[in-house]
C-alpha cells in the first residue's frame, strides 16, 4: 500500500491533533487541580482572617470594657472582661484547629495573664473606692456634728480638707494633701 503525500499530511495532522488533545486534556486536569488547590488555600486564609479578627475585637472589646470599669468601678465590666476574653480563647482554638497552633499559645497565654492582670487590678479599686465611699461617709457625719456645734471657722476648715480629699479621690492630686 502506498502512501501518497496527502495521506502523509492527514497522518501527520492527525497526530499532532491527537498529541494536542492530549496536552489540552493534561493542561485542562492540572489546571482543575491547581483551582481547587487555590480554592482551599483560600478558603483556609478566610477562616484564618475570621478567627484573627475575633481575637482582635475581643481583645479591644476587653480594653474598652477595662476602661469602662476604670472610669465608672461597675463590676459589670468586669463580667464583660472575662466573656471578651472568652472569645479571644474561642479564636485561639479556631486558630489552633487550622494549624497555628505554636503562635496560638502564645495569644493564649496573654490573654490569661491579662485576665489575672486585670482581676487584681479591679480588686484593687474596688478597695479603693470603698475606702473612698467611707472617707466620704464620715466627712459627712463630721460635718453633720460640726454644723451642730455650730463653730464656722472650723467647719470651713473642715470643707476645705474635705475638697482636698476629694481632689486626691477623683484626679490623683497627691499635691492636694500637701496644700492641707
Amino acid at each position: 500500500m502506498k502512501v501518497t503525500i496527502f495521506g502523509k499530511l492527514l497522518m501527520g495532522f492527525g497526530a499532532m491533533l491527537l498529541l494536542a488533545s492530549f496536552l489540552g486534556w493534561v493542561g485542562l486536569y492540572s489546571l482543575s487541580e491547581v483551582k481547587g488547590r487555590i480554592g482551599k488555600a483560600v478558603h483556609k486564609y478566610a477562616q484564618l482572617q475570621r478567627c484573627v479578627k475575633q481575637i482582635r475585637d475581643g481583645l479591644l472589646e476587653a480594653r474598652g470594657s477595662e476602661k469602662d470599669f476604670l472610669i465608672k468601678g461597675e463590676r459589670k465590666y468586669v463580667n464583660q472582661v472575662r466573656e471578651r476574653i472568652g472569645k479571644i480563647k474561642e479564636g485561639c482554638r479556631k486558630l489552633s484547629a487550622l494549624g497555628f497552633e505554636g503562635r496560638t499559645w502564645e495569644i493564649a497565654a496573654f490573654a490569661d495573664e491579662y485576665y489575672k492582670g486585670f482581676l487584681q487590678v479591679a480588686d484593687r479599686m474596688e478597695e479603693k473606692l470603698e475606702l473612698a465611699r467611707r472617707l466620704r461617709r464620715k466627712g459627712a457625719s463630721l460635718e453633720d456634728r460640726l454644723g451642730e456645734v455650730g463653730d464656722r471657722k472650723l467647719l470651713l476648715d473642715l470643707l476645705s480638707v474635705r475638697r482636698y480629699g476629694e481632689d486626691f479621690l477623683l484626679y490623683n492630686d497627691v499635691d492636694a494633701i500637701d496644700r492641707l
